[in-house]
């Protein structure tokens, strides 16, 4: 994979990260599903188990991580996809069956090091991704890999390949060639600085020469000898080259957006053949297969038949609703995509008179974002997963049962009534309902997509009696936005919004229902509404006195529990609810943080 498609990538995940961190901390988290409450306000229980007892019992960990590379090994017994996941090591996954991958075997590293890329050897495992050069692990056990050596003395190599016994590694502007001929021992042979201008930004190999992919042109160099490299030649091109391979005497060159065809027949005059743009699936990285050109890109890939380099044509394509895919690999029939969001789809691809197919899938990745727990059954939405429903009938062992991953699955907020799951959606602005009355094969019956309703990644939903109440909030600086939907449900093949509040400059937190009246948790304190037999929404009171920084709200009887972001905890009596009146306050926000008070809050 190049340097730069790792730059906009990264890129890409800092701006996700710095959102998912702004607005987690205002998450709705469990309080979907708010249990009754039959204590007094004033009463103690003493019970309560004290917080600096509690333990971890167990976590769920089946995400691991976003995919940086894949390497595919075939014995004459199995079929082994060794994973680079970054920080979080290395995974081994059984793929004999690829509608069926089965977790083998996980390496993390001991000091915390990296893996972003792997080349498998035998029962040897090369990884780089850190400060520690090339990292071998032994694999002859896949279940059980041990960590041999960290060969350090080649620097932070980002990208490598291998040929014969040694690997070709990059850096900026050096190719370092290592000797793997005992892999419990490489050592450095030859180092060479390119010649010509920029950063290298990928390599290739074909016969004895080495492709050095730069930005300004590819530098040709001839490693007939390990020993000695030399300097051949440098192709210009009349674009900025992203990606690069060849067939024959056609070069193939990505500008990151499209992708074109050059005849090198003449090394003097290289001429443009024919240059192809799909918007559905911009091309990220190119890969050749005998005479196929596989250009990647978000959504997928395009196969182009080269065979006649004269007449380039399409000869098929592979494109999804979802994703962000940007590089893939060949074995015995499959292309093996990576999706930084979602994990690794298998295609097949053995057939190219037909449209590819999916195979199978290993889903790495994931972004946890809410959870409900209800008879032994834990549902968890996630903003690249999907669904998850586990058996957590042993607490400390909790087991997959079922995983719904359709389309756009980038779920934010789940709530369950009876058999009916609901689910926010906030890729495609819409409500999920899902038959859970088989946990092992969640079924979708239907869902609710319209232009009124707008979605972040921060949701609160709750359902009554098939009556969805849909809150959403945008807080991140200067953007800010709430917006409130009620939907009715009751006949899931046309469901519609009954009513709908948007509001650009109050942010919505969180959501809270008693009887008929609707609590809501606001940047501009709290808001009580009255709600009619039709669900239009009548304001009846508010509240902002200590704070008008309310994240969260609970409602038990009479009495109604706020936390406050800038102050702490907030205790209302609503026996008049026309007219709330403090019972209590409880100022958490201490120390030099000027939003240190309470983010949730949840009665039990």
């Amino acid at each position: 994979m190049i340097k730069k498609q790792r730059i906009i990538v990264n890129l890409l995940f800092v701006i996700i990260i710095l959102k998912l961190f702004s607005l987690s901390i205002s998450s709705s988290g469990l309080l979907n599903n708010k249990p009754a409450n039959n204590l007094l306000a004033n009463s103690q229980d003493e019970t309560l188990i004290e917080a600096d007892s509690c333990s971890e019992i167990a976590q769920w960990d089946n995400n691991y991580g976003d995919p940086f590379d894949i390497f595919v090994q075939e014995t004459l017994m199995s079929k082994i996809a060794y994973v680079a996941l970054g920080s979080a090591g290395l995974i081994m996954y059984d793929i004999s069956n690829p509608s069926n991958p089965k977790l083998i075997g996980h390496y993390i590293d001991k000091d915390g090091d990296g893996i972003f890329q792997v080349i498998v050897i035998g029962k040897f495992a090369f990884a780089i991704g850190g400060e520690y050069g090339l990292k071998v692990i032994d694999v002859s056990s896949p279940k059980n890999p041990r960590f041999i050596i960290d060969y350090d003395a080649v620097g932070d190599l980002t990208e490598m390949v291998l040929h014969g016994d040694y690997i070709y590694g990059r850096t900026w502007e050096v190719i370092q060639v290592i000797d793997i001929s005992n892999p419990r021992n490489p050592y450095l042979t030859e180092t060479y600085t390119k010649i010509g201008e920029g950063n290298i930004n990928g390599l290739r190999i074909k016969d004895n020469l080495l492709y050095l992919v730069c930005n300004e042109g590819i530098e040709i160099v001839d490693i007939q000898n390990p020993n000695y490299l030399l300097f051949v030649t440098i192709w210009f091109f009349d674009v900025e080259i992203y990606c690069f391979d060849f067939y024959g005497s056609t070069a193939i060159i990505s500008d990151s957006s499209e992708v074109r065809f050059y005849n090198i027949s003449n090394s003097s005059n290289f001429t443009l053949i024919t240059n192809y743009l799909d918007v559905r699936c911009y091309s990220q990285s190119i890969l050749v297969i005998d005479h196929y050109v596989f250009s990647f890109g978000y959504l997928g890939f395009i196969c182009f038949d080269v065979e006649n380099p004269n007449n380039i044509i399409k000869a098929n394509e592979f494109i999804r609703e979802s994703g962000y895919a940007f590089f893939g690999i060949f074995h015995d029939e499959f292309i093996y995509l990576l999706d930084y969001f979602r994990g690794i789809q298998i295609v097949y691809i053995g057939d190219l008179t037909i449209k590819p197919l999916s195979a199978g899938k290993i889903i790495t990745s994931g972004s946890t974002r809410n959870a409900l727990v209800q008879d032994d059954i834990a549902y968890i939405s996630d903003l690249a997963g999907g669904l998850e429903i586990l058996n957590v009938e042993n607490p400390s062992n909790p087991k997959l049962i079922s995983r719904y991953n359709e389309g756009f699955s980038y779920y934010s907020s789940v709530y369950l009534e009876d058999t009916k799951l609901y689910l926010t959606n906030y890729a495609t602005n819409a409500i999920e309902i899902l038959d859970v009355s088989d946990p092992a094969t969640p079924v979708r019956i239907s869902s609710i997509q319209d232009d009124i309703i707008l979605m972040w990644i921060q949701v609160d939903l709750i359902v009554k009696e098939e009556i969805a109440f849909c809150l959403s909030t945008f807080d991140y600086t200067p953007l800010t936005g709430g917006f409130l939907h009620i939907v009715n449900c009751t006949n899931p093949a046309n469901i519609s919004i009954l009513y709908s509040i948007l509001n650009q400059t109050v942010n919505f937190y969180d959501i809270c229902l008693m009887e008929n009246y609707l609590f809501l948790a606001t940047s501009e304190g709290l808001l009580i509404y009255e709600i009619a037999n039709d669900y239009n929404l009548t304001l009846i009171s508010e509240y902002s006195e200590i704070s008008s920084l309310i994240m969260g709200v609970t409602v038990e009887n009479d009495i109604v529990y706020l936390a406050a972001r800038d102050y702490g905890l907030i205790i209302l009596d609503i026996s008049d609810i026309e007219n709330p009146n403090l019972i209590r306050s409880y100022n958490t926000a201490h120390g030099f943080l000027p939003d240190n008070g309470c983010y949730n809050i949840f009665v039990e």
